[in-house]
């Protein structure tokens, strides 16, 4: 019992320092940034209320997935918000979707390492804490600290008595980095990340949905070339129903 007790304090803490977040984001006209707090928020607390109830979130792939088997609300929730953002009559400081990472930018690499976020992808994550990790091709993965949480949970729930399972949490954690962005959103590229990723002079940071990528400019022009296959006939394969 103190266990849950403690796991729900833990959560309304992290709900209530969300919202700090978000009114802090919103007195500086940041406001995607504040809805992306203000979506962690209502997610922490919709959590808590389920621990308070006795019950333990299930269902679905990640917290998330857990949250919605029991709360049914919450996904209709976001889309509610997000088609409120859009609505014509929403003033455009708020039409927006739920934050995501997109976009593509060229961004100079310092003798230090250090490369700039853009100051969009910045204002979806409005915090200054990242996990930099090796992508799963050619490229670094930059996951916000609260999405990597998410990844660390899921990760967690693995069985590690499964030899499979130790290799992967080997693989994925021995390359994870904590970050942080200091003045102009620049963070550094620990150097054995650098080093794998060929990255030096210059590098392309580009938006993928939950997380960010940094490529050389080079790397990714070859890998885009290696997949140059119909467009169209790509997007058909993905998103058929």
């Amino acid at each position: 019992m103190t266990e849950r007790s403690d796991e729900i304090r833990a959560l309304m803490q992290k709900a209530r320092q969300a919202l700090d977040d978000a009114e802090l984001l919103l007195s500086h006209d940041r406001v995607e940034g504040a809805v992306n707090r203000i979506y962690y928020a209502a997610f922490d607390a919709a959590k808590a209320g389920l621990l308070t109830e006795g019950e333990t979130p299930s269902g679905g792939h990640g917290p998330a997935g857990r949250v919605n088997g029991h709360l049914p609300w919450f996904p209709s929730f976001c889309r509610a918000a997000s088609m409120a953002c859009q609505n014509p009559s929403c003033p455009q400081s708020l039409r927006m979707s739920m934050p995501v990472f997109k976009g593509h930018y060229r961004r100079p690499i310092d003798d230090t390492n250090r490369i700039a976020l853009p100051e969009a992808m910045r204002d979806v994550s409005p915090s200054d804490r990242y996990t930099l990790t090796r992508g799963l091709e050619e490229g670094l993965f930059l996951y916000p600290a609260e999405r990597w949480a998410e990844v660390e949970e899921e990760i967690s729930a693995l069985n590690v008595y499964d030899e499979t399972v130790r290799d992967f949490c080997r693989r994925v954690l021995m390359w994870a980095y904590e970050v942080e962005t200091g003045a102009e959103g620049r963070l550094e590229l620990p150097a054995a990340l650098a080093e794998f990723a060929g990255l030096s002079g210059e590098g392309i940071v580009l938006g993928a949905f939950d997380h960010v990528e940094i490529w050389d400019p080079s790397r990714l022009e070859a890998y885009l070339s290696d997949r140059s296959d119909d467009y169209p006939t790509l997007v058909e394969q993905v998103m058929r129903t």
